[in-house]
């Protein structure tokens, strides 16, 4: 076995010379600019603007940040420190985190689906499908003493957080909520802020699961023209089942619900109370007979409903179920969320400092979420995004304003392709030697 000396050199070196691609990436989205528009403005004309530190905030997110404190970790790479003018400290962190009240969380919310769906038409500019999936998620928090923390849905104490991802895994909309919060809370606001700034142009669609089975979520999509897909709830569909179960047409179906092949569909009309701007909804039922059914079962089959305001013409009973089904996937870029940026817990005891520390991650989710379709087509998990493209080691050269970074033949080749299609993606091409500082 071969020993392994170590040696010291004078060379500066980076283990993030991946933050060079989102760099370029937020300077063609003029980013930082479009951020100082809408978050809070400077107390002190010498420290760091807000759009710089909010900036921190995001390639900390990028580079692996787990808490606030790594901050001061991340202010040693000379890279890192470079592209953030020196990088914040996390007192100063915390302090700016404190200065968001509820009027910038508003225009943050107003600014993610336009920045979503930008991020989006530079891949997929044909799809005219904008398919939006709405869920809850909670987070557990262990601190004794941390605002807004409460049991949640799931028996644990900590915050909810309200999530809406479209069919490419770009976040459109997101709120942290006291950990007391019914699911559905803010959903109508979000839903009509996500689809102001959706085309109508477009078809628009929407899926979520029981929770946000009200006339409310119903009024305000058949408002917007939005089509929609949502679960029932059994104390729902199980009175309407028992009204108009004779009237139903039950056929065979190859899907398969309930880890059973012998599957039957059908669908019916339902006149929700409140209803506004059509008289009736429809809903389909998928159904499986019960292996084992017992003295206390009322019904000898397992059900499962979706209510709809498409029509048989636009889209069958089999496409309403197959449609829905496709929720299922928010659920992964939830849990992508949670474990790439740490959303698993939020690390101060303010709950608006925590919410604003969110929209930082939630803004670098999606920035990464889009550097994921140069690794794959079909995109991929934030934690190959920053194997493949963020933790690339460098050598570092300093001169004449500006930085050059010099990597081996076999990186430098992955390198030049990411920001070749970065280049291609916006249509401007320009040498990519260096970057200014």
């Amino acid at each position: 076995m071969k020993l392994i000396k170590i040696e010291s050199t004078r060379k500066e070196l980076t283990h993030l010379s991946g933050l060079n691609f989102f760099n370029d990436l937020i300077n063609r989205l003029n980013l930082v600019n479009r951020l100082g528009e809408i978050l809070p403005k400077a107390k002190r004309i010498r420290s760091l603007k807000p759009k710089e530190k909010f900036l921190c905030g995001i390639f900390a997110f990028i580079a692996g940040a787990d808490c606030i404190d790594d901050l001061g970790l991340l202010r040693r790479d000379y890279l890192y420190s470079e592209m953030t003018a020196g990088g914040v400290a996390p007192s100063t962190m915390r302090s700016f985190l404190g200065s968001f009240k509820l009027k910038y969380f508003e225009r943050l919310q107003s600014f993610l689906p336009t920045l979503a769906l930008e991020l989006r038409e530079k891949y997929f500019p044909k799809d005219q499908d904008v398919v939006i999936t709405m869920d809850a998620t909670p987070h557990e928090q262990f601190g004794e003493y941390m605002e807004g923390v409460d049991w949640c849905y799931n028996k644990k104490r900590g915050y909810v957080s309200q999530n809406a991802f479209d069919q490419y895994g770009f976040c459109y909309g997101w709120n942290l909520m006291t950990g007391n919060s019914h699911s559905h809370k803010g959903a109508v606001e979000m839903i009509e802020r996500i689809f102001a700034n959706v085309p109508k142009e477009k078809k628009r669609y929407f899926r979520a699961d029981s929770a946000y089975g009200s006339h409310k979520v119903y009024n305000s999509l058949i408002g917007l023209g939005v089509n929609f897909g949502i679960c029932l709830s059994e104390n729902v569909w199980g009175p309407l089942l028992s009204k108009r179960d004779f009237k139903i047409k039950w056929t065979r179906t190859k899907l398969r619900f309930f880890e059973s092949t012998h599957c039957q569909i059908g669908s019916t009309i339902y006149a929700p109370k409140n209803l506004r701007g059509r008289s009736f909804l429809r809903v389909v039922y998928i159904r499986a007979k019960k292996k084992v059914i017992t003295k206390q079962d009322k019904r000898h089959f397992n059900y499962y409903a979706i209510i709809t305001d498409m029509s048989e013409k636009e889209l069958s009973d089999e496409g309403v179920i197959k449609f829905y089904r496709g929720r299922s996937n928010a659920e992964n870029f939830i849990k992508d969320l949670k474990y790439g940026m740490d959303f698993k817990h939020f690390p101060c005891q303010s709950m608006n400092k925590n919410k604003a520390w969110g929209f930082m991650g939630i803004v670098a989710y999606n920035l990464m979420r889009f550097a994921s379709f140069t690794i794959d087509k079909r995109g991929c998990f934030l934690k190959k995004v920053r194997t493949n493209l963020v933790f690339i080691a460098s050598e570092i050269r300093k001169g004449q304003r500006k930085i050059r970074l010099r990597f081996s033949d076999n990186i430098f080749k992955e390198v030049t392709r990411s920001l070749w299609i970065l280049d291609s993606l916006f249509k401007q091409v320009y040498s990519r030697v260096a970057f200014k500082t």
